[in-house]
């Protein structure tokens, strides 16, 4: 496939893998919030529309291409949703993740070359002060040794539906190589790890994932994943602060950068206007 030619992707329920656990994505939380139901992870939504920009751009697309793509409305795991994509602007490819009733659930953009598709300009700009307290915008937060295993990739691509065969077996590059959320999500795991401090509700809820692929990474190879804060925020009812990464092979090789946002929503008396797609 060409990136002129249009893709729409499958049919397929994703299910919701954390509604027993204790936050935004459990029934009970979600409904007090105007949600119908506990949504989908964020990453889970996100990895289902990558299958549509490797048939677009394939290998190439690792050794050089990025993805910008933005959660807009909630999935539930009682409603099927696939991805499409068509030519956008500039030579790059729009994407989006439809439910079967019609409503967006993510829109984003991908193309080929490794250039960075955030605006850094727009870092710390959008009410940050008095914000998350303890994020100071430009700190490094940590540099560790990450691994993505075969167990990552059956949680991350099953749970999207994503079948792309490379994450499990040959490849032009020999073996098996990492879903590229799958680099994201080391980062975003050290950033919960770091509390957001009071005057939010818990538990973060992925928004925003942007990658820039300029190698791929083998499955089961460690590589080094240093991390910085750039962003932070109000954005309608929620806080905000976004994660910036770098992941390095072992011999001190670039193989991938991004961010992520996660947002909370911010207590309140009362929890009015449902969100979009969240109507009980």
């Amino acid at each position: 496939m060409s990136p002129a030619a249009a893709y729409d992707g499958r049919w397929r329920i994703l299910p919701n893998v954390a509604s027993e656990e204790a936050g935004i994505h459990s029934d009970a939380v979600a409904r007090g919030l105007g949600f119908r139901a506990g949504p989908v992870l964020g990453h889970h939504v996100a990895q289902a529309v990558v299958p549509a920009v490797v048939a677009a751009y394939g290998g190439s697309w690792f050794e050089g291409g990025w993805v910008d793509l933005k959660l807009v409305s909630p999935v539930f795991d009682d409603e099927e949703v696939r991805e499409r994509a068509s030519p956008g602007e500039g030579g790059e490819l729009a994407l989006t993740v439809e439910t079967r009733a019609g409503r967006i659930a993510l829109v984003g953009r991908a193309g080929l070359g490794a250039r960075d598709p955030w605006d850094e300009s727009r870092d710390g700009t959008r009410g940050s002060e008095g914000v998350l307290p303890g994020v100071r915008l430009g700190a490094p937060v940590a540099e560790v040794s990450r691994t993505v295993t075969e167990a990552d990739v059956s949680e991350l691509c099953d749970i999207a539906g994503d079948e792309t065969p490379w994450y499990r077996g040959e490849t032009p590059w020999g073996g098996p190589i990492a879903p590229p959320l799958s680099l994201l999500l080391h980062a975003h795991d050290i950033q919960v790890e770091f509390p957001p401090g009071p005057g939010v509700i818990p538990q973060a809820m992925g928004s925003d994932f942007q990658v820039v692929m300029e190698r791929p990474v083998p499955l089961g190879e460690p590589v080094r994943v240093r991390t910085r804060w750039v962003d932070k925020g109000v954005s309608g009812r929620c806080w905000f602060r976004t994660i910036e990464f770098v992941t390095r092979t072992e011999d001190g090789r670039d193989a991938a950068r991004g961010r992520q946002r996660v947002k909370w929503f911010i207590e309140t008396d009362e929890q009015a206007a449902p969100p979009p797609g969240g109507r009980r």
